[in-house]
This record gives C-alpha cells, sequence and structure tokens, in this order.
C-alpha cells in the first residue's frame, strides 16, 4: 500500500514539475530542441529595388518604386538600392559602375531601356548552410525611360502622357458601398483654353465623390509627376456647374499607380477654402477603365 502511495505521489509531483517547466523554443539556443544553426544566415543573392522621387508628403519624402521612370532632370532623382546584405556591392548601369550599397542619379536618356547590373561579394559564405554559395551572385534588370509628356518636335506638341493618367472605377474609404468614377488627366496637356480641346475630360473630377475642378489650366502641372505616381491638388467645388467660390474646397494628396498599369491609389487631404475648420481625409482605390 505504502508504495502505492509512493508511486502516485512521484508521478503527481514529476507531473507538476513537467508542467511547470517552459518550453524552450529559441532556434538560435543550442540547448533548445528546435534549434537551427543556418536560422537567420542568408546565402549570397543579389537583389535591388529602382525607386524615383516624387517629392515630400506630409513631412516625407515620397519614393516610387517601378523599373519603368521618368528620365526628366534632377528635379526627380533616381536611387537605385541593395536589398540583400553583401560585403561588396558593384552596379554597372549602362556603362558606368557605381560602389554603393545605395545611391542616386538623374539625367538619363528618355525612351530608352537602360540594363541595370548589380553584382554581389561576400567573402565569408556560409557554405555550412549552402553549399553551393560561392559568395558571389549577379542580376540584370530593364529599367524603361518614359517619353517626356509633352515636347515641341519642330512644329506641334506630341504627347506621351504618363500611364497614371486616365479613367478609374472604384471605391472610396468614406464611402465603401458607393462604387464611383474618377477621372485624372493633366491640364498642362488637356487644356480647354487650348484649340483644339485635345481632351473633354480635362479636370479632376469626383475627388472627393460629387466635387469637380474650378481651375481652368494648370490643376495638375506636368512637373508634378513620374509615370506611376503624381501630386494631385487645386480647388474643387461640389457640382459640376456650381460657380459659388464661397465653398470652395482645397486638396491636396497622392496618387500611386501599381506597376500592372491598372490598381490606382490616392490618399488625400483637404479643407474649405473660406472655412479651414472644415477637413477632410480619404482615400480612393480603383481599376484603370480607359
Amino acid at each position: 500500500m505504502r508504495n502505492l502511495i509512493f508511486i502516485l505521489l512521484f508521478n503527481i509531483f514529476g507531473f507538476s514539475i513537467s508542467g511547470c517547466k517552459k518550453k524552450c523554443l529559441d532556434k538560435l539556443n543550442p540547448d533548445c530542441e528546435n534549434y537551427d544553426p543556418c536560422y537567420g544566415k542568408s546565402e549570397t543573392k543579389a537583389a535591388f529595388k529602382i525607386e524615383q522621387y516624387l517629392g515630400p508628403w506630409e513631412g516625407e519624402a515620397v519614393w516610387i518604386e517601378a523599373d519603368t521612370v521618368s528620365a526628366t532632370g534632377n528635379s526627380f532623382p533616381v536611387k537605385f538600392t541593395a536589398t540583400c546584405e553583401a560585403d561588396s556591392f558593384i552596379w554597372e548601369i549602362g556603362a558606368s559602375k557605381y560602389y554603393e550599397k545605395s545611391f542616386a542619379l538623374d539625367f538619363f536618356p528618355s525612351d530608352a531601356h537602360i540594363p541595370v547590373t548589380l553584382i554581389v561579394i561576400n567573402k565569408n559564405p556560409k557554405k555550412a548552410c549552402f553549399p553551393k554559395d560561392n559568395g558571389r551572385d549577379t542580376l540584370t534588370r530593364i529599367m524603361y525611360t518614359w517619353k517626356e509628356e509633352k515636347y515641341w518636335d519642330g512644329t506641334k506638341y506630341i504627347f506621351h502622357p504618363h500611364p497614371i493618367k486616365g479613367t478609374y472605377d472604384g471605391y472610396f474609404k468614406s464611402k465603401p458601398e458607393v462604387k464611383t468614377i474618377i477621372r485624372f488627366y493633366d491640364t498642362s496637356l488637356y487644356c480647354e483654353s487650348h484649340t483644339p480641346k485635345i481632351n473633354p475630360f480635362t479636370f479632376l473630377d469626383n475627388i472627393p465623390p460629387g466635387y469637380y475642378s474650378i481651375d481652368s489650366c494648370g490643376f495638375l502641372d506636368g512637373s508634378s509627376g513620374v509615370p506611376f505616381a503624381s501630386y494631385i491638388g487645386g480647388n474643387m467645388v461640389q457640382g459640376k456647374n456650381n460657380k459659388d467660390i464661397s465653398q470652395i474646397l482645397r486638396i491636396r494628396g497622392v496618387a500611386r499607380l501599381i506597376e500592372d498599369r491598372k490598381t490606382i491609389n490616392i490618399k488625400f487631404t483637404g479643407f474649405k477654402l473660406f472655412e479651414p475648420k472644415i477637413t477632410i481625409n480619404d482615400e480612393f482605390n480603383g481599376i484603370k477603365i480607359k
């Protein structure tokens, strides 16, 4: 009987100790059952991103990631950044070489396909984890520089609107149940005061829903955007034929087009010009239909 009681007590006591003991699940700790000597280590692999500067927005610099960039000058520099770790970085962009992990360039030729190559080198590759790693890897991508949106060929203006310009069908965050169509064109290219009228949809409309621009030209400046992004801003009133300037809503924001060239995101803020306490903060997501 005593032996039975002793066994029962021993089992209960032992179970209590094991139940209180914390399970070791640290992959970096050799004493733990799930220890992985290769955890957190990576093989030599070249990877990088290409971004173009759009400008400041709400106190932060806006960089747009895309393989298609604008070639226009130092207003919109293009930044190349290795997204991998290595001891050395060798970049070949066109006929030039660079050796930083991240750097920016400007003034590219327009309408050009430019090869961008990154070579990364690790002096001590993790061969125990990656036996085939020789400490060197190369990646090449092609960067395209979009034609200028508008240029004079000697006899007439030639237009190549950025891919972000167009008509979109989607929803505002403030009204997710209401489908809305917005139109978004650069009025430095499409302006009613020009003859002929190049496009009937001169102004940004329905941002916010039911509001239309009352600016004639220059609502969107051709220099305010890159192929897949643009600033938006201007004076809006509710209703197409509304001439009541006391109700002006001034908006500004950033529009981004995902590189599938179909999906747009527009974040914007606004305030009533004569009643600055009345403010809005909204977002539109849509699909390009024209």
